[in-house]
């Protein structure tokens, strides 16, 4: 089987919940959940080339490159099931901020999955790429599909739904992140379970994105970050009082977003909120109906 002799590019958006309702914990010790996911336009970049090891670098140093990385777990994954016996050298131009319920990791492993796929000739289906993604992490499938969805289970059932429209966020990351494990174990302190009938689909049926009215949306992991970080909370109500049309923590924080329905609006927030937040990152985001993708190869040195 022949193997391209050329670099290969990822790109490996970031996404937002809309919407995430934790169910209950599950015998295995995850929790099952009800979640509507959104990718934005905030991106990583992961660059592959052949080489005889598996071997990555990356530009945030707070970030580990060992074997514990989600995308070097990929690459491993992805070379016993195919198994390949070439290696990669990988690259990771981060823009997504490392624990900040943005999904970062998770993206760059979807876009591993892909890229690595291509690199080594496996031509894997979509369906096989999505369990192995499901077996690195719950959110990695979202990565596989994109756009606007709906996660059941963990969050790795991933059913589509119609693409939410360009909505402009407004992101407010504080400068500390939060535990995923940490915010649903405090969860837990306050979970009331949401019926088994209850779906976020049904729901949402004629408001996504006919009315794009994302008020239905609240976030379960909340209570417990908020109480810890109180900031976090000020934040969402300080996006509310800006003129925000709904405020929420995204995932397990520590990233908190506002939906606005004009870019001067947000402008305006963004710079009344850097004012009173310093030490925080105010981005701008729109929603898209990406998924992780392989592009043209671009690296960094």
């Amino acid at each position: 089987m022949s193997r391209p002799e050329r670099r290969v590019g990822a790109a490996c958006p970031a996404k937002v919940n809309l919407d995430l309702r934790v169910l209950g914990r599950r015998p295995d010790g995850y929790h099952d959940i009800r979640t509507v996911f959104q990718a934005i336009d905030l991106s990583d970049t992961l660059t592959v080339a052949p080489a005889s090891d598996l071997s990555l670098m990356c530009d945030d140093p707070a970030l580990p490159c060992d074997a514990s990385n989600l995308v070097m777990r990929a690459a491993r994954l992805l070379q016993n099931h195919g198994r390949v016996r070439e290696g990669s050298a990988m690259s990771l131009s981060k823009r997504i901020p490392i624990a900040g319920g943005l999904g970062g990791g998770s993206s760059d492993a979807a876009g591993a999955l892909l890229a690595l796929s291509e690199t080594w000739g496996l031509s894997l289906p979509l369906g096989d790429l999505e369990r192995l993604g499901a077996e690195l992490g719950a959110d990695v499938p979202f990565f596989l599909h994109g756009g606007t969805a709906e996660g059941e289970g963990r969050g790795d059932r991933i059913s589509p739904l119609p693409f939410a429209g360009p909505i402009r966020l407004l992101l407010g990351i504080p400068p500390f992140g939060v535990s995923a494990a940490d915010a649903y174990t405090w969860a837990d302190a306050h979970l009331t379970p949401v019926g088994k009938d209850v779906s976020v689909k049904r729901s949402t049926a004629g408001k996504l994105p006919l009315e794009n009215d994302f008020r239905w949306g609240v976030n379960d992991l909340e209570r417990g970050v908020f109480e810890r970080w109180p900031g976090l909370l000020a934040f969402r109500d300080g996006l509310l009082r800006e003129g925000a049309r709904v405020a929420l923590m995204s995932g397990s924080g520590s990233t908190v977003f506002g939906v606005f329905d004009d870019s001067g609006s947000l402008r305006r927030a963004a710079i009344s909120l850097a004012a009173r937040n310093p030490g925080w990152r105010l981005l701008p985001a729109r929603a898209v109906p990406d998924a992780a993708r392989v592009v043209a190869a671009g690296g960094f040195s």
